[in-house]
């Protein structure tokens, strides 16, 4: 009898382990990084020997960190900044936290030549994100009282969604991320960066969950190899010190 419940035992221990093994690695990340980390998933792929599905779950950092707090199965967070990292980290909740990024900011208008004074002199509808969640719109939010403009505003529930209002006309102009105008190829004659003076910095960064697999630590590893440190910048972002945090 004990043979037989020792058999039984190891037979679910095995059949545990393989439906770990087979699980995919979840990883939520901040919008303005969605479509820079699909590339660098796509890459890791081409050359890991790890045979690893990875789901990839956009949303507004705040609502990421939100949904981890209570419980959602993820495994990386990649947050648009760093108080969503230090508060998961804060609840014991993780076991790696990096900077990976550090966050530009661009005005951007659909159909009209951006020049020098076209934020300071702009007066039609400005989207930007919602700051409650989303820290490209705390960002904005920033430029707007440093430069002490007051557009009627139209908030995104994240900065994907505030360049899709500019790109359907619905609104005039947007503060979104350099990495979406980059990858959407928008003309630079259509929008300008921020200067940093008028906002804080927008540290992105990631965190390793306490539950993850051994994938996600490997990933975040490889993400530190010069080849995805290149990626990174030419999406559209500027690069830590390695091993800043």
């Amino acid at each position: 009898m004990r043979c037989g419940l020792k058999f039984i035992t190891l037979i679910c221990a095995l059949i545990i382990s393989q439906s770990l093994a087979a699980a995919p690695l979840r990883i939520a990340v901040a919008a303005n990084f969605k479509s820079p980390l699909t590339d660098l998933v796509s890459r890791y792929q081409d050359v890991s020997t790890e045979d690893t599905t990875i789901d990839i779950i956009p949303g507004a950092t705040g609502t990421l960190t939100t949904q981890i707090i209570q419980g959602a199965p993820f495994d990386i967070l990649f947050a648009a900044n760093r108080a969503g990292p230090e508060k998961l980290e804060r609840l014991a909740l993780t076991r790696y936290r990096q900077t990976y990024a550090m966050g530009q900011l661009v005005f951007w208008t659909r159909n009209k030549t951006v020049g020098e004074e076209a934020l300071t002199d702009f007066s039609g509808t400005l989207a930007i994100a919602n700051p409650r969640h989303a820290p490209y719109g705390q960002a904005a939010t920033e430029v707007l009282e440093s430069l002490s403009i007051r557009p009627t505003l139209i908030l995104g529930n994240n900065v994907a969604q505030t360049f899709t209002f500019v790109q359907t006309g619905n609104a005039g102009a947007g503060l979104v991320s350099l990495s979406q105008v980059l990858d959407l190829k928008v003309s630079p004659q259509h929008y300008r960066i921020v200067p940093h003076r008028y906002h804080a910095p927008i540290e992105q960064q990631l965190v390793v969950m306490k539950t993850a697999p051994g994938t996600a630590t490997r990933f975040v590893a490889w993400l530190m190899e010069p080849e995805a440190r290149l990626l990174v910048e030419a999406a559209g972002y500027t690069l830590p010190a390695c091993g800043h945090d």
